[in-house]
């Protein structure tokens, strides 16, 4: 016989019914609307104007710096050659005879972007075309970018647009949103072609594309928005879909991403309680297009910590599926941290850092030896903290 606990009610048994499930359902579109509401709470928040995040992607390392920094300034004369001539002018960029027509055919690829409101073409392009264009202009500075520096240093990487020129949904994402561009990590020896199912595991950074001017869909009637509020809302959907990136990467530190409203690049930096964004980088002028080729550049060649990858977790992948070492130290049988950093193994986080700001707490059952990574002993936690002795005093690092 079922008795009754002090101060507790009998749970009276009720059947499902229908009207029941449709009394707490919620729809798409209301969920819709609450991410989109928590979306501009965050930029209102969140969102810091500073041109300085863009020395944020400079290599520390000195030589790492002239190399990018003269790289850069070739592909920013190719880059202006290419625009200024015609498909049979001869480019001096140090590609191979057939990379060259394709240097020419890029080129002609984001001209009307870069040259939107010009006399000749006075006209911004539609938004499906801009989400092309973007792709064309990096690819343009990768293919120059792998032809200038022949013996890049390590850790360098190449960043790789969507292929196609139309909205697409990551395959392991897991909303209904479809990004418009994105920045994939590829080695450095990989073909410098658009990535065709880009996934939010080895994405860089999403890029966000707005039309200021919004056209009609047979092209009759045309309306200038506010640039101030598209950029707004251009920020909040990057704020929705980074979200993803810090889901699927246990490794990331902080994240980038970019936002393209007409010819106005803004590079933004997701650190863990506020985002830096640029100031307007204007594709259509020589001096915005050098910019942005620098920062491409740069984030290609910098140490992978400054594209905001932890270099003590690092993700692998064998026949049994991917996995993740993680370098750290331990705590021996006394409390001490050991003084030698050693090298667990772990399936993946059982917490996931899977939100835009905050400390990215992420916790993950480790073994001390690969083959024992399906039997975890161990317990490795990975977050941000404050620092209360400055840098050179912190030194946090330990498995328990």
């Amino acid at each position: 016989m079922a008795s009754k606990l002090p101060n507790t009610t009998p749970m009276k048994k009720k059947s499902a019914t229908k009207s029941a499930v449709d009394n707490i359902s919620v729809s798409n579109s209301e969920l819709k609307t609450e991410a989109a509401r928590e979306a501009a709470e965050l930029v209102k928040m969140h969102f810091i104007d500073d041109d300085r995040v863009l020395a944020l992607a400079e290599p520390t390392d000195g030589e790492r710096r002239r190399v990018a920094a003269a790289a850069a300034e070739k592909i920013s004369t190719f880059m202006e050659q290419a625009l200024s001539g015609s498909e049979s002018t001869p480019l001096r960029a140090p590609v191979t005879p057939d990379a060259t027509g394709e240097l020419h055919e890029l080129a002609a690829g984001f001209h009307k972007w870069t040259s939107a409101r010009t006399e000749g073409f006075p006209k911004m392009p539609v938004e499906k075309h801009l989400y092309s264009a973007f792709r064309d202009l990096v690819l343009f500075v990768m293919h120059c970018l792998r032809g200038i520096v022949l013996e890049p240093p390590e850790g360098c990487c190449l960043l790789l647009p969507y292929s196609e020129g139309s909205e697409f949904k990551p395959v392991d994402s897991n909303e209904s949103d479809k990004l418009d561009q994105v920045l994939v990590v590829r080695a450095w020896d990989s073909s410098v072609a658009g990535v065709a199912q880009p996934k939010y595991a080895d994405t860089f950074a999403v890029v966000e594309v707005k039309r200021v001017e919004k056209v009609s869909f047979d092209g009759s009637s045309r309306e200038v928005r506010d640039g101030g509020a598209v950029l707004q809302k251009a920020r909040q959907q990057l704020v929705r879909y980074n979200r993803q990136i810090y889901e699927h990467q246990h490794n990331r530190m902080f994240t980038w991403g970019l936002t393209v409203c007409d010819s106005l690049v803004r590079a933004c930096l997701f650190g863990p309680d506020r985002v830096l964004s640029s100031g307007d980088i204007d594709v259509a002028t020589p001096e915005g297009r050098s910019v942005l080729i620098c920062l491409l550049v740069n984030l290609c060649l910098c140490e992978e910590s400054r594209r905001g990858y932890i270099p003590t977790i690092q993700q692998h992948e064998n026949a049994d599926g991917r996995y993740w070492t993680i370098r750290c130290n331990s705590i021996n049988s006394s409390g001490e941290q050991e003084p030698e950093l050693a090298t667990f193994y772990s399936r993946g986080p059982t917490m996931a850092a899977d939100r835009n700001f905050g400390r990215h707490t992420r916790g993950f059952p480790a073994a001390e030896r690969l083959e024992d990574i399906d039997s975890p002993t161990l317990f490795a936690k990975v977050a941000w903290h404050y620092v209360e002795r400055g840098p050179a005093g912190e030194q946090r690092s330990e498995l328990l």
